[in-house]
């Protein structure tokens, strides 16, 4: 072939053809290449050819996609004003703030023997008194006979799971 031949365009245009195809399409070819394995590994009685992919869009028309837009911005502005509403009436806030930040100190200065001047802050700010809780005590368990002899014979081969 001579140097000046024109050059044919169907030619100069190959090596671009992934550039046409979609990434639709190739999942189509996967998904009909798969089913045809599952076709031929499981013997599938249902053929590949009888498999229809599903419509894009289908049921959606711009009316219906407005509402529900209409919807969801409608939730949105609710959602912001209840917000808003339990900010403007949440009372327990100074005082989150005031336990918050005694226990933030406690933890900062822990050892140094501030613990009562913290107390008497945290009294002062909140109009409180704080009194010390009563120990706990201790409280003996009693075991029916049944449990004691039950208990008794378990050993660490029961106990493994």
């Amino acid at each position: 072939m001579p140097d000046s031949a024109p050059l044919n365009v169907a030619a100069a245009t190959v090596g671009f053809e992934l550039d046409t195809i979609t990434p639709r399409s190739i999942a189509g070819v996967r998904y009909v290449r798969h089913h045809e394995w599952l076709d031929h590994v499981l013997e599938n009685p249902l053929p590949v050819y009888s498999i229809v992919p599903p419509v894009v869009g289908e049921g959606l028309s711009s009316e219906a996609l407005d509402e529900s837009i209409k919807r969801a911005e409608a939730e949105i502005a609710e959602l912001k004003k209840e917000e808003e509403e339990g900010w403007k009436f949440n009372v327990n806030e100074k005082k989150a703030q005031v336990l918050s930040n005694a226990i933030n100190r406690l933890r900062n200065e822990f050892g140094t023997g501030s613990v009562s001047e913290i107390q008497q802050e945290v009294e002062q700010a909140l109009d409180v008194k704080i009194e010390p809780a009563q120990a706990m005590r201790p409280v003996k368990i009693t075991y029916s006979r049944d449990a004691l002899n039950a208990e008794s014979k378990t050993t660490d081969a029961d106990m493994v799971m």
